[in-house]
């Protein structure tokens, strides 16, 4: 019986090239232009290479924004309030960058229909904003900043945060994030946390 001979090894620059081509696409064109066709095209690989890596175009375009914007600094300046305060300033970087601005309303679209992509932006984005929220609180408890008794959702303060800034990302509201706009909107928050036994 003849020895099967093994595939070819997974090529990791392959992986990147396909990361770099969908970023390209997504920064000229946005979400809507982003196809499997023109990625492989002009990543120099196939069809059958992309999918053993990727579910599809929006799995793809997920994973260029978490290698961007994933990841989450611990932020601890010794105040609750700065931390937020650090926290906005961090998302509204992040959400009001083109890259963003540029896909964020087909990617949600994609995420309302596609299981794995929500999963994705739940585990890549909400997840570890959620943690760093909760990390804060903590300290803050500790610090006796927080009153230990208070019973806090963090799931509720960690969309207070995010939520206005999508609403300004997505909705043609004509809304602008000026400077001070990551400490008022931080402002919310704390007076929710440090209120929320009331």
């Amino acid at each position: 019986m003849a020895k099967r001979q093994p595939g070819r090894p997974f090529s990791t620059e392959i992986t990147t090239d396909l990361l770099e081509a969908a970023e390209r696409a997504m920064e000229r064109g946005g979400y809507s232009n982003l196809t499997v066709d023109n990625l492989v095209r002009e990543a120099g690989t196939t069809r059958a290479t992309f999918y053993r890596r990727f579910t599809g175009a929006s799995h793809l375009a997920y994973e260029v924004l978490a290698a961007k914007f994933g990841d989450v600094a611990d932020v601890d300046t010794g105040s609750l309030l700065d931390d937020l305060i650090e926290m906005q300033r961090a998302d509204v970087k992040v959400l009001s960058s083109k890259l963003m601005r540029n896909n964020l309303a087909g990617l949600l679209e994609a995420m309302r229909t596609d299981d794995q992509v929500r999963d994705l932006y739940r585990d890549r984005f909400l997840d570890p904003r959620r943690e760093a929220i909760r990390l804060a609180v903590e300290r803050a408890t500790v610090r006796g900043e927080v009153s230990s008794e208070l019973t806090i959702d963090i799931d509720e303060i960690r969309d207070l945060l995010v939520g206005p800034i999508l609403a300004r990302t997505l909705l043609p509201t004509g809304g602008k994030f000026d400077q001070e706009y990551p400490a008022r909107s931080a402002a919310v928050a704390y007076r929710q946390i440090t209120g929320a036994a009331a």
